[in-house]
């Protein structure tokens, strides 16, 4: 998918995971423990979908988080992609080379720009970050893993070191769901909602203990707590 067609994530939310449930979004946002408000602002492309979000709508549905996450960010950079053309940086390298990003770690992007980019071709942060065309601050808070890549910084860092947006902003998806799951993913009770069939491919619902529910509601009830 191109980032400049890219789509809300929330779309998917709604049209692949909560319609086929057939539940409403009411019920869906009660059987996640999250509010109406929050979930409605996420399937109308209100408001991005937190590495929390992701992971409870993963434990609900059974979706990738990682794709979600990945899908958000590549929303986030098309936004900034439709207005870069303030964003001049010259290219300083190609430190990366052929191997690349890795993305498949949760590693902080701050560290893997540190080691990765800037000590490579022999820069500190003061030079990076006036070459980047940002603050000492806001680089040096970001190598020191204080902050997370932005949009913008990423194409700021693509234009000069390389590694390509969507891989920056993967690895920063993976540490954020990395971090949550690390930190909070005991917190986090959510049900599966519903399973697929594997005969028909129909999705049956399941009620709150993970049975499947042979006495479902028009009103979805007996779905959520």
């Amino acid at each position: 998918m191109s980032m400049r067609n890219a789509t809300h994530p929330g779309k998917g939310i709604l049209h692949d995971d909560i319609e086929p449930s057939g539940v409403s979004v009411s019920e869906a946002a009660r059987h996640i423990g999250v509010s109406c408000e929050e979930l409605n602002d996420v399937v109308n492309g209100k408001a991005p979908v937190s590495p929390e979000m992701s992971i409870r709508l993963y434990k609900a549905f059974g979706a990738s988080i990682s794709i979600r996450r990945r899908l958000q960010a590549s929303y986030d950079l098309a936004q900034v992609f439709h207005s870069d053309h303030g964003i001049k940086v010259k290219r300083l390298g190609d430190p990366l080379g052929e191997v690349g990003l890795p993305v498949s770690d949760p590693l902080h992007p701050g560290q893997v720009l540190l080691h990765e980019c800037l000590e490579p071709l022999g820069l500190t942060v003061a030079e990076a970050a006036e070459h980047l065309g940002v603050s000492y601050e806001e680089l040096d808070d970001l190598v020191n893993c204080r902050t997370s890549l932005t949009p913008e910084m990423i194409i700021r860092i693509d234009q000069a070191f390389g590694g390509h947006p969507q891989k920056w902003s993967a690895l920063q998806a993976n540490y954020d769901v990395a971090k949550v799951a690390m930190e909070r993913a005991h917190e986090i009770k959510v049900r599966r909602l519903w399973r697929q069939d594997p005969d028909t491919h129909e999705p049956i619902l399941l009620d709150t203990s993970g049975v499947e529910a042979t006495t479902a509601t028009a009103d979805g009830e007996n779905l959520v707590k």
